[in-house]
């Protein structure tokens, strides 16, 4: 018996990263890059704890995408408080 992950049946999880990861980056100048990024992260982690092995290209641009969204927002908002404070 074949335990691949790979198995014929359809795993959105890697689809679902890429777009997280996309929506992080562009929403990143915004608010909505910290939980976007947030979850593209656990669903990369997802996809690594369950084993999915389908399209790994989705999942590194969702996590790369992830933690870009995150930085972009965490440094907005501290560009938006430094110029708010001065």
């Amino acid at each position: 018996m074949n335990n691949s992950s790979d198995d014929g049946r359809r795993r959105p999880l890697p689809l679902i990263a890429l777009i997280l990861g996309i929506a992080a980056v562009v929403t990143g100048c915004c608010y909505g890059g910290l939980p976007l990024g947030i979850a593209a992260i656990v669903v990369v982690m997802l996809c690594k704890r369950r084993n999915i092995t389908n399209k790994p290209v989705f999942q590194t641009v969702g996590l790369i995408g992830g933690i870009v969204g995150i930085l972009l927002s965490v440094g907005s908002l501290v560009w938006q408080i430094i110029s708010c404070a001065s």
